[in-house]
């Protein structure tokens, strides 16, 4: 599988950006597998910029407790 989240504006929907982002790295972190590429862009663009690493870093940490990670 291969798992993109990248721009998240949607006209149909009345959630925010931020919210959009933390749903696809949701699903992401849900079903990612060893054969998985996730590609990630701008997530957390709008927060503050230790909070925006805060949230990389957790992305990072969760797929590096994997045994087999993406």
């Amino acid at each position: 599988r291969i798992f993109c989240a990248m721009g998240s504006k949607s006209m149909t929907t009345e959630q925010s950006t931020f919210m959009i982002d933390l749903h696809q790295v949701g699903t992401m972190l849900r079903h990612a597998t060893s054969r998985s590429l996730c590609l990630l862009d701008e997530f957390g663009k709008g927060t503050l910029t230790e909070d925006g690493i805060g949230l990389l870093g957790g992305t990072i940490s969760h797929f590096a407790n994997y045994d087999y990670p993406p």
